[in-house]
């Protein structure tokens, strides 16, 4: 027990040394901005014993930020293409999606950063479509009448590898909201199945401004 004490007071030490060293690195900037792109593999999923559905490759595009402090919240808004195939139909939802971040940034020498990161996500339903493969039907996503639901939210865990000005990272973002009403007799409800869209996730990013001085 005592060794283990003494293994928990050394990690937790080193662990606010370096903490420190790279909060106080006078190479160090501050906050700055960095611009993302990416894909999106996406499925819906939820309750019930029904096979699970198709995926859908989409895109995902935004701003966030960027720090080479060890610990930072890091917002971030994007332009997310998720979905799925069910029924013989493939879904293609638009997002304005708005993630937050807690974002661990551990050096590995000048140039090599490992990137850890997890948060929440809130999305805007923007526009969509499904399309049987010869039709191609618009979704309304504030009409009462459409079952998709126009707001969309989850979290997500990622990582990745930095080197230089490029960050590239993959992850998931599971969704929590009902995306989909259950239509009975030709009416909307809540009832029955919560139909969630789930996503795996890979991008690439660019620091905009140089996050070093002098290297």
């Amino acid at each position: 027990m005592k060794k283990f004490l003494i293994l928990v007071i050394a990690v937790v030490y080193s662990t606010v040394t370096v903490a420190q060293q790279e909060t106080t690195d006078p190479k160090s900037r501050g906050m700055v901005g960095m611009v993302s792109a990416g894909g999106n593999i996406s499925q819906f999923t939820g309750e019930g014993k029904e096979r699970p559905a198709g995926t859908k490759l989409g895109y995902q595009i935004g701003l966030t930020t960027y720090s080479t402090k060890m610990f930072t919240i890091q917002p971030g808004i994007f332009l997310a293409n998720k979905g799925g195939k069910a029924a013989g139909n493939t879904v293609n939802l638009n997002y304005l999606q708005v993630p937050v971040n807690m974002l661990f940034n551990f050096r590995v020498d000048n140039e090599w950063r490992v990137i850890l990161g997890a948060g929440l996500y809130v999305s805007l339903g923007l526009w969509g479509n499904w399309h049987d493969g010869t039709n191609q039907t618009s979704i309304k996503f504030f009409d009462k009448e459409d079952p998709y639901r126009a707001y969309d939210f989850g979290w997500q865990i990622f990582g990745g590898a930095q080197w230089g000005r490029y960050i590239a990272t993959i992850g998931i973002q599971p969704g929590l909201a009902r995306i989909k009403a259950i239509q009975e007799n030709g009416e909307n409800t809540n009832k029955g199945r919560k139909v969630h869209n789930n996503s795996f996730t890979f991008g690439l990013s660019y620091i905009l401004t140089d996050p070093f001085y002098n290297r």
